[in-house]
This record gives C-alpha cells, structure tokens and sequence, in this order.
C-alpha cells in the first residue's frame, strides 16, 4: 500500500514481482502505488503474476519485457486479476502486450487508462490464452504503438467484453 516499486531488473520475470503461485494459491494487492522503470528480460516487465492480484489507485509506467511480452503486466496460470482507477502509461514488449498480456485466467480492468503503450502486437491489452476471460469496463485505451496489429486491444484467443470503454 502507497509503496513504489522502480528500477528493477530480473533475469527472467517480473521485473517488479513474480508472484506466480507455481500450483500454491497467491493473493496480490496493489493499492495507490507505482511500478515503474522496471525490466524483465522475459515476460511481466512490472509484474508477472499466476495468482489472484487486485490494482487500485495505482500506477505501471516506464516497465519493459525486453525478449517477451506484457511490458506492464503478464497473467498467467488461472488467476483473477482486478485492475480499478489505475494508469498503465508507456510500457513496451518486445512481442506483445505493452501494458497488459493475459494468457489464462480472468482480468478487469475498470475505469483505468492505458496509454503510450508500444509492442509488435496489441499494445495495449494483448489477449492471448483460449481460457483467458477479459472485461473491460469504462475504461480508455489509446495511443498505444503497434507494429503489427491491434493498436488497442489484439484477441488472438479468448473472451473479450469491452463496455462503456473508448478505444
């Protein structure tokens, strides 16, 4: 709670935290806080997370995933994950997914921005997994870089709902 958490480095990761579980139920919660100038030379330049994690008030700026994807954030294993009034603002993947890569599991995302985002596919949200379930709910995703496709939100597979939201 109101912690920052900047310039840091994984190997692999996380660059900020690796809270992925590894079949142990984790529970995550980020409240009125910054991750930002992070690196993961794999997936999750901020976060990499396979738990049950909840966002609010808060800040991922300036984190990469510098060989991989999910630059802000990456959601993996099945877990649930609820982002509210927070701003992922220029984070960059590699591949895919600048601000967030969902490859199972649920996400939120709830009156929140997503911006300046940059990444070959899906710059903003990038959704990957068959079982990946994402609502997006009165929330603005824009000016997001892409190379490829999908300068908001890419689908390669999964459940998407986009309410009330402006893309």
């Amino acid at each position: 709670r109101d912690s920052p958490n900047s310039d840091n480095h994984a190997p692999q990761d996380g660059g900020a935290v690796h809270a992925t579980g590894h079949g142990v139920a984790t529970e995550l919660i980020l409240v009125n806080s910054t991750i930002s100038g992070n690196e993961a030379r794999s997936a999750g330049g901020g976060m990499n997370n396979g738990g049950d994690l909840s966002i609010t008030g808060s800040v991922f700026r300036d984190n990469y995933a510098s060989f991989s994807n999910g630059g802000g954030v990456f959601q993996q294993n099945g877990g649930q994950t609820t982002i509210t009034s927070s701003l992922f603002d220029s984070n960059e993947a590699s591949n895919n997914g600048g601000g967030i890569f969902v490859t199972a599991g649920g996400v939120t995302i709830i009156d929140s921005t997503i911006t300046g985002g940059k990444a070959e596919d899906g710059p903003g949200v990038y959704v990957a997994g068959g079982g990946a379930t994402v609502t997006i709910s009165g929330t603005t995703i824009t000016d997001n870089g892409v190379t490829n496709s999908g300068g908001g939100v890419m689908v390669d597979a999964g459940v998407v709902d986009i309410v009330n939201s402006t893309i």
